[in-house]
């Protein structure tokens, strides 16, 4: 690996995009050490240290930064300014990958971005509140099965839809994922069981997996 003659960190990361660009600011060089050679503490926030000490801090919703910062509905510029500044705690760092093996929490990265978009839910919280991947959630959403828009927000469009709709998304059906949660069984098995029961799912997702059923047909 090259390194950078001046901070010491690996060339690529002082390798600026183009899609990254902001009108007069350049961006912040990441200064990382190879998780084989950091000796740091868990008390040490220097930028320095900052992807070699949370390299083990794992999170559900890690993406590569350009995929967090859409979630997020914040800019590029703004994730990698966290990350110099040592204030993203869940953050891992695979080499090999070079600039795309760095991964962040969209979740982490919303809160400290403090994006407000009052009355809007974005697709990770709906993923979140009724237990389904983020994927499963922004496909409900452009398909129109949840109730959603195309808002003009910040850096461009995006689709959110309403804490109303969600409720009354929850109130009609169960995701299979809940279910399976709820009894400790795998989602196939909780499938089988409905299926056999004559229960069909009431949604299913674009490859044709079982993700809802209606709350009203299933056991008190």
């Amino acid at each position: 690996m090259t390194l950078s003659a001046s901070t010491g960190a690996p060339a690529f990361l002082a390798f600026r995009r183009t899609s990254f660009a902001m009108p007069k600011k350049s961006a912040p060089v990441i200064p990382v050490v190879a998780p084989a050679t950091a000796a740091a503490s868990s008390s040490d926030k220097s930028p320095k240290n900052v992807l070699a000490i949370a390299s083990d801090a794992k999170s559900p919703d890690m993406c590569r930064l350009r995929e967090a910062a859409r979630r997020a509905l914040c800019d590029v510029d703004e994730v990698l300014e966290l990350l110099v500044e040592g204030k993203l705690e869940h953050v891992s760092f695979n080499p090999d990958e070079l600039f795309e093996g760095v991964l962040v929490s969209a979740d982490e990265l919303r809160a400290k971005t403090k994006v407000s978009y009052d009355g809007w839910v974005h697709s990770d919280e709906v993923a979140l509140r009724l237990d389904i991947s983020h994927n499963d959630a922004a496909d409900l959403m452009r398909k129109g099965t949840l109730c959603s828009e195309h808002v003009n927000y910040r850096f461009g469009t995006v689709i959110l839809t309403t804490k109303k709709a969600v409720d009354e998304f929850d109130r009609r059906y169960l995701s299979v994922s809940a279910i399976a949660e709820e009894k400790g069984k795998a989602a196939a098995e909780v499938v089988r069981k409905f299926g056999k029961a004559g229960v069909r799912p009431a949604i299913r997702s674009s490859c044709g997996r079982s993700l809802f059923f209606y709350r009203h047909e299933l056991d008190p």
